[in-house]
């Protein structure tokens, strides 16, 4: 006669063993017996979730409960279960039954604050978690404080959780440099630069926090040059860590320096000054550098679209030179290659690749986009123009983090706002992101979120073919990409879940109208994330445009190299100077986004307010960067938690009036029908 409790014991000790196929052999011979045995069957559904049966182990854990609707333990795992996989409501409610068969049941509870954090509920999972002392619970809390803006709170339980993940190392490192706390971040920003992990995404911001510290810790120099190798990362965000890295007086000789320009655009302009005269030295012969050096600045000079000022003396020597290979280093310095792709150098033949074969597989892949909607609207074929000559923005590097449902990663960035999106259509959230210019925009979007699917348009062809092949390139799919104006969208048969549409509005003749057809592209309850210019913040650009438009600045690459030296020699009081330290300064296409677009409109929080309003939007918050936005809130209005107000926003804005200095970068839902 078999012994159905020391099988069941023997399965248990497999289980937890890892031997998960022994255990559930051992199981089903008890389940051949008795196919209601609730013990055996939740132990089973563990084993087939450990198997990578996730279907199977829901059906099982099912069982388990219907079986003996009374076993706290069975309902505890089947909520794990579903848990994993993303049946987040249901996986709710089995928590919540392990909790009431058995009262003060610390593992259910545990679990179930895990599964409302996945909701955005972190006011339940807060609840939960008060009291508990042990590392993941006080973690869970932390993350928790931190979605309700408890931000004090957050840093302080967090502060004493030894092995923290990477993730949470680096955000708790980022709010305490936020707060000056410099020594106090040092530690964990340590860790997670440290963590033996993929969680780079989370700690590459830091490396700046590491290098400007007055005692930065031994080793990261490794790190730092460990990074510009991975593939993912931003790298443009290590750009600050470089430059604070680099002896200017050793620098041809530092293999750091061919990273840096390689894998970035240099932003500074002191940097930038100090390279271009390098780079006349070299082409003059008066300092000596490697080929591979060369070929460095040519990648940076194809990344920033030749941006650098190029002298007559220089521009005669480069007639001056021939075909050899060194000669051809040179040139690629300064001017774009031609020709046949080179021999024999390495890096100069990748350079060829990327420039010469990837300007014809640009053209190719042009004329294969897909065009749905153009109007005639005279703004937008001029702004196309602008795009067709100068694709914006300049792609070097794609940040990918890992992906999380989009309405769990609303919730997260908008903790404060109450949002209700519309039910799911087949298991994925239909994004529309309108103005995709070069890719970067659509990229993240796609890769950021796991249950979308996403239509990118945009008005210029060259922008358009230069996105498909870095979508390619990067192996994202479930994108497309097609060329529209926002005008003419309503040809389209279809509402979106998600309209995205950041920088492009106020380059439309009447912005309002733009905004009339991405809502009425957006199914009702859904939402919309809008950028568009600041007014108040953008005092130096409207400096420098009136500048422009007094010097007679032409937008040819001659020209806007003149233009972008003019900007760099103002004395620094000079109300146009601040252009120089935006991020669009640093390439051609970027300068004439900047300060010589076609079409400019900025606007005022009330005018904001009046645009969103009459277009049937609710706001529901900004997304801000600068941490100073929402602490000046809070400050003088400590008793609006929801932050919504644009009105009182205003007050923020005129104490800190650079705080939109890129753009109004907000959410808002559509509320009309």
């Amino acid at each position: 006669m078999v012994d159905l409790s020391a099988l069941l014991s023997q399965a248990a000790s497999h289980y937890q063993s890892g031997e998960y196929r022994a255990s559930a052999g051992l199981l089903l011979r008890i389940l051949n017996r008795h196919p209601d045995h609730a013990d055996a069957l939740y132990l089973l559904a563990l084993c087939l979730w450990r198997l990578g049966h996730l279907e199977d182990a829901v059906q099982a854990s099912a069982r388990a409960v219907a079986a003996d609707p009374e076993h706290a333990v069975a309902w505890l795992h089947r909520g794990r279960i579903l848990h994993a996989a993303g049946e987040m409501g249901l996986a709710a409610e089995a928590l919540q039954a392990a909790v009431r068969l058995r009262p003060g049941f610390t593992e259910a509870e545990k679990t179930l604050a895990g599964v409302r954090l996945a909701q955005g509920d972190v006011a339940a999972a807060e609840v939960l978690l008060r009291g508990r002392d042990d590392p993941q619970s006080k973690t869970m809390r932390g993350i928790a404080l931190r979605g309700l803006g408890r931000t004090d709170e957050a840093v302080e339980i967090l502060s004493t959780v030894t092995g923290l993940p990477p993730d949470l190392s680096a955000w708790l490192a980022g709010l305490l440099v936020a707060e000056g706390r410099y020594d106090d971040a040092l530690p964990h920003a340590v860790r997670a630069v440290r963590a033996d992990s993929d969680a780079h995404h989370h700690w590459i911001q830091l490396v700046d926090v590491l290098f400007v510290h007055p005692s930065p810790p031994q080793g990261l120099r490794a790190l730092l040059t460990a990074a510009l190798q991975r593939t993912g990362l931003d790298h443009q965000r290590l750009d600050r860590a470089i430059r604070a890295n680099l002896d200017p007086e050793g620098v041809l000789e530092d293999p750091l320096l061919g990273l840096w320009l390689t894998k970035t655009i240099v932003q500074d302009v002191g940097w930038e000054q100090r390279l271009t005269a390098l780079r006349r030295a070299i082409l003059l012969g008066e300092v000596s550098a490697s080929i591979g050096v060369m070929a460095a600045f040519g990648w940076q000079g194809f990344h920033t679209g030749y941006a650098w000022w190029e002298s007559e003396e220089e521009g005669a020597a480069l007639d001056a030179l021939g075909n050899d290979a060194l000669d051809v280093a040179k040139r690629a310095m300064f001017r774009p290659m031609t020709g046949e792709r080179p021999m024999g150098a390495e890096r100069l033949s990748a350079l060829w690749d990327r420039q010469v074969a990837g300007a014809a597989a640009e053209r190719a892949r042009a004329e294969i986009i897909e065009t749905i909607a153009m109007s005639d609207d005279a703004v937008s074929q001029v702004v196309r123009a602008q795009y067709e000559a100068n694709p914006y923005p300049r792609l070097v590097s794609l940040h990918r983090t890992p992906p999380m449902p989009f309405d769990a990663a609303l919730r997260a960035r908008l903790p404060n706002a109450s949002v209700e999106l519309p039910p799911l259509r087949g298991g994925r959230r239909r994004v529309l992101v309108a103005g995709c210019g070069t890719g970067q925009h659509a990229l993240t979007v796609a890769t950021r979120y796991a249950d979308v699917s996403t239509l990118a348009v945009d008005l210029s062809r060259a922008s358009l073919s230069r996105a498909s092949l870095w979508a390619e390139r990067w192996g994202v799919t479930d994108l497309t990409f097609k060329q529209a104006d926002i005008l003419a969208l309503d040809v389209l048969d279809e509402t979106f879940d998600v309209v995205e549409s950041v920088g492009v509005l106020h380059h439309m003749a009447r912005p309002q109208d733009g905004l009339a057809a991405l809502v009425r592209r957006t199914r009702p309850g859904g939402v919309l994330r809008l950028g568009l210019y600041s007014e108040r913040a953008r005092g130096p650009e409207i400096a420098a445009r009136a500048l422009a438009a007094e010097q007679g600045w032409s937008t040819d690459a001659a020209g806007l190299r003149a233009a972008r030296r003019a900007l760099m020699g103002l004395p620094p009081d000079h109300p146009a100077y601040d252009v120089v330290r935006s991020p669009d300064f640093f390439s051609v296409s970027g300068v004439r986004d900047l300060v010589l677009h076609e079409q400019e409109h900025r606007y005022t929080l009330p005018a904001l307010y009046a645009l969103l309003t009459s277009s049937g939007l609710r706001f529901l918050g900004f997304q801000l960067t600068d941490p100073r936005g929402a602490a000046t809130y809070r400050r003088l209005f400590p008793d609006d938690a929801q932050m919504q107000d644009l009105s009182r926003w205003s007050l923020v804005e005129a104490e800190i009036p650079r705080l939109f200095v890129g753009m109004y970068l907000l959410w808002c839902q559509r509320v009309s029908s």
